[in-house]
């Protein structure tokens, strides 16, 4: 899948860090349809990051995007911030 290169992960990265709710909940729909099998730790460090966002449709966005997290990546500090986030 093209998401996992390393260089469309760190545009999504960007992407992630707009101020604009629309651009970060999108960027997240497309994290989550994604067949992300070696996300960059810098991906999941944005992902956990949307997950404390102000606007709730960018902490669900995060949430299913995290969902989709090879197992490799499925941290225990991710399994936290994903009960925190409930």
């Amino acid at each position: 899948s093209l998401v996992n290169s390393k260089m469309i992960q760190k545009q999504l990265c960007t992407l992630l860090q707009s101020r604009d709710a629309h651009i970060v909940r999108d960027t997240l729909k497309i994290v989550a349809c994604s067949n992300l099998e070696w996300p960059t730790h810098e991906l999941i460090t944005a992902l956990l990051h949307a997950l404390r966002d102000e606007n709730e449709d960018v902490r669900r966005g995060a949430i299913d995007a995290l969902r989709n997290v090879g197992e490799k990546e499925a941290t225990q500090e991710v399994f936290t911030a994903l009960l925190n986030a409930l």
